[in-house]
């Protein structure tokens, strides 16, 4: 990502992929099965998890971070894991 180097030689981000809504599904997404993994119940698809993962897809194509065949791709792997 474009970053800007700092006075005291570290980089700082200024433009970011994605905007807050998707993050926050992100965010969502990665502590929901990072939870999981912590109780010891392992990544075990689910519906709320997958209508999770299907908006951050259709945003992620919103935004233009995928093309069209990525988003069918994806897609499909998510509904298939149902």
């Amino acid at each position: 990502m474009p970053s800007r180097k700092q006075r005291d030689g570290t980089h700082r981000q200024i433009a970011y992929p994605a905007n807050a809504e998707t993050r926050n599904i992100i965010q969502r997404i990665i502590l929901a099965e990072y939870e999981k993994v912590i109780s010891g119940s392992g990544p075990v698809p689910s519906v709320c998890l997958a209508s999770e993962r299907l908006r951050v897809l259709v945003q992620l194509k919103n935004d233009g971070l995928i093309n069209e065949e990525e988003y069918n791709t994806k897609r499909k792997e998510i509904l298939g894991e149902l």
